[in-house]
Parts: C-alpha cells; sequence; structure tokens
C-alpha cells in the first residue's frame, strides 16, 4: 500500500461526500473508490476480521499508528468499489440492519473480488452463502458473474451449482460470457480451458 497518501487528521477534514458512520466513534475513515467515500470504521474490527487489515493497521505501518477515536487516520482505498466495502464493513461491524441478505449478481461479484482481495471470506461466511443462492437463476451472465464470485469467495457448493446452471440454461461458449470488463485474471480463459 502507498502509505504517502496516508494523512493523519488533525483538523477538520472536508469530504466531498458525507462521512458514513459505520462506527460513529471509529479510529480509522477509509475513502473509497473513485467517488472518494469516506467510511468510518474501527480498525479493532478490521484487524480481527482481515489479515490484510491487521497488518496495514498493525504497529509496523504508518496506517496502524497512533490510531485514536479522537483524531481518526484518513486512509485512501481509491481502487475499492465503495459500495461493496460499505457492506463487508457493515457486516464487520454488526450492522446487520444496514445490510440486505441478497444482491444482483453484479454485485456481488464486486463484493468477492474486495472480500478475497482483504481476505474477508472467513468472517464473511454467513452472508456468503445468502449471497452465492442461485436456485432461481436461469439467465447465463448472473449465473457466470455468480461462478466467478463463488471461485474468489472459494465457496466449492456455490462453484458447483452455479457451473451445473451454466451447463443446463446455456449452450454457447463461456468466452462470449466475458464482458470485457475482467479487471482481474482471465478467468474465462481458464474456466473455458485455455490454460
Amino acid at each position: 500500500m502507498d502509505t504517502s497518501q496516508t494523512s493523519q487528521i488533525t483538523k477538520p477534514v472536508n469530504f466531498e461526500l458525507p462521512v458514513v458512520p459505520i462506527a460513529p466513534d471509529g479510529d480509522v475513515i477509509f475513502v473509497v473508490g473513485d467517488e472518494k467515500r469516506p467510511l468510518r470504521v474501527h480498525s479493532v474490527f478490521l484487524r480481527t476480521a482481515s489479515s490484510v487489515f491487521k497488518a496495514m493497521l498493525g504497529p509496523h505501518y504508518r496506517e496502524g499508528a497512533n490510531l485514536s477515536s479522537d483524531c481518526p487516520k484518513v486512509i485512501p482505498l481509491p481502487e475499492d468499489d465503495p459500495k461493496a466495502m460499505e457492506i463487508i464493513f457493515n457486516i464487520i461491524h454488526f450492522r446487520f440492519d444496514a445490510v440486505s441478505e441478497r444482491y444482483d449478481p453484479e454485485s456481488v461479484l464486486c463484493l468477492a473480488i474486495a472480500a478475497d482481495k482483504y481476505d474477508f471470506t472467513q468472517a464473511l461466511r454467513l452472508s456468503i452463502r445468502d449471497w452465492l443462492q442461485c436456485d432461481n437463476i436461469k439467465d447465463p451472465k448472473k449465473l457466470w458473474k455468480l461462478t466467478k464470485a463463488s471461485y474468489f469467495l472459494h465457496n466449492d457448493r456455490a462453484f458447483e451449482a452455479t457451473t451445473l446452471g451454466l451447463i443446463c440454461h446455456y449452450g454457447g461458449s463461456f468466452f462470449q460470457l466475458n464482458d470485457g470488463n475482467e479487471i482481474y485474471f482471465d478467468f474465462g480463459d481458464r474456466f473455458a480451458g485455455v490454460y
């Protein structure tokens, strides 16, 4: 992580958007995505749920030094999806009233990418089970997104169910399901057996 962008709040900061108070007395404010959505959280919850945040917010990195709810640290996460990170942070903070049980496949894929990147899959295990339900989905593009999500979330049962759904409801090439916006490795190529 580029720590040169990290700053300690020593005076009021004017964010472009209102701060989302996931933890109103949190000691960290993550500024997420292109829209720069500020999410205030407790570092202890993140360190407990994620090995990545355990390292990042630990004593050996500038982000983890001198954390205080009186003067929360501002940490940019410009490459991450703000909605996905807000959902994950709400779950990690036990704010289940702020999240849905089900999300559309595109949102589930964004959640899966963030969960995999920050090693949240174990902490999100119960939510993941609901997110990956595909019993009534027959649209191949939606099944494809859930297949990718189940792969990132290391969920063998969901991967089996989504790939079975694809076999039953799609007769074309899996290459055609790639949307061209693959921000991760060539999943479609690997799935289709090219590698």
